[in-house]
């Protein structure tokens, strides 16, 4: 009763009530605010931390994952590089293939190449024993054939290109032929490096280290049928029709380094290569059942 007997004893006392009030309902309204208002950024500061902490748990999750993947990619790239693939052409027979990349390679009688898993992937190399005629895929990758398999003295390094290698361990000499595009010769026992011409052949003597490099006056492939002889000697020529036809050739003592062949000689059977043989040297042949060659001198008439 006396708040209002003040509040009504005068009007400067109204206006004082009516100050106080306003104050009053103003400090309610900030104080409502902040009830209604404490919820919401507790929830808000609730749900941003959740996030934080399910996005940090994301991105361990992801990292752990990546890192799995790595670890994995690098154990398969491992065992992957200790896996080879082995591909042999037998005596009598050619194989051909196509590699990873699409390459083609042809592999004449009595050779094998050999190439790792990873082909196409990290690399584009390839060992050969023997005789291949290779038809080379461009790519980013450089296309290496390393020659022989094992401790290898010769590397031909290519783009793109068609080429023949003939390099048995057998054999005195590691021949290389370019019929188009450009090769690069990496002769790490005579420590030089050759870059090939078209139509140009490589000749190097693995006795005597000595290389050269011809111009070819005709184009002729051992794909084509023929067997290419370069001054073999009697032996020399004698190992290749052994590889091609699967037989055993046996020399007479008088003809060893007495016959040398140069040129190419075609023939769909033994028989056509033996008649040629004879009409270019002075030999005779006979040709036993069990797969043997005679070769013997000419008997004069």
């Amino acid at each position: 009763g006396k708040v209002i007997a003040w509040i009504e004893a005068s009007e400067t006392n109204k206006k004082h009530f009516a100050r106080l009030k306003n104050l009053s309902v103003a400090i309610n309204i900030v104080a409502e605010e902040k009830r209604r208002n404490a919820p919401r950024k507790k929830l808000i500061n609730t749900i941003f931390k959740r996030c934080i902490r399910v996005a940090a748990i994301i991105a361990i999750a992801v990292s752990i994952f990546y890192m799995g993947k790595h670890k994995e990619a690098k154990k398969w790239e491992k065992i992957s590089a200790e896996q080879f693939t082995e591909i042999t052409a037998p005596y009598g027979e050619t194989v051909s293939l196509i590699l990873p990349d699409g390459s083609k390679v042809k592999l004449n009688s009595g050779s094998t190449i050999k190439f790792s898993k990873l082909y196409g992937y990290k690399d584009r190399c390839v060992s050969l024993n023997g005789e291949g005629y290779f038809q080379v895929e461009k790519g980013d990758q450089e296309f290496k054939v390393s020659t022989p398999i094992e401790n290898p003295m010769l590397k031909v390094k290519v783009l793109g290109t068609t080429f023949n290698l003939c390099s048995f361990p057998e054999d005195e000499t590691i021949i290389a032929t370019l019929y188009n595009g450009s090769v690069k010769i990496c002769n790490k026992q005579i420590h030089k490096d050759t870059m090939l011409e078209p139509n140009t052949k490589y000749i190097y003597d693995k006795k005597t280290k000595k290389l050269s490099v011809t111009p070819l006056a005709k184009i002729r492939k051992w794909t084509d049928n023929y067997i290419i002889a370069d001054r073999d000697d009697i032996t020399e020529f004698a190992k290749k029709i052994e590889r091609k036809y699967n037989v055993e050739i046996i020399i007479s003592k008088d003809l060893i380094g007495k016959c040398l062949y140069t040129g190419a000689f075609k023939g769909e059977s033994l028989q056509e290569i033996l008649d040629n043989m004879v009409l270019a040297s002075p030999i005779s042949y006979s040709i036993k059942e069990n797969n043997q060659v005679y070769l013997k001198p000419r008997k004069s008439k």
